[in-house]
């Protein structure tokens, strides 16, 4: 499982994939992020692995990660918005 921390060390989520089976050989797991999900600031990540019964390994904010203000046009608001995540969702108007 992945813990996600703002820059303050609080918890934001966690992501888990219980059932990933290990062939017992090096595997590479991949996760993709969305773009615009975090908003700016410092974030830290822990990872665990379990056996689903136990603790195996707990390596605490071994990433980290920075993300900056994107660039906006002179005369928008220039200010932080509140909270740790961003994400960018799709809206509609249902009819």
């Amino acid at each position: 499982s992945l813990r996600f921390k703002d820059e303050q060390g609080n918890f934001i989520f966690v992501l888990g994939e219980g059932s990933l089976k290990s062939s017992g050989e090096n595997q590479k797991i991949y996760l993709e992020i969305p773009g615009n999900f975090f908003n700016e600031g410092d974030f830290f990540v822990d990872i665990q692995v379990t056996d689903l019964k136990s603790l195996l390994l707990r390596k605490e904010d071994c990433i980290s990660f920075s993300i900056i203000q994107e660039k906006r046009e002179f005369g928008v608001w220039m200010g932080k918005t509140e909270g740790p995540l961003k994400p960018d969702f799709n809206w509609n108007i249902c009819t």
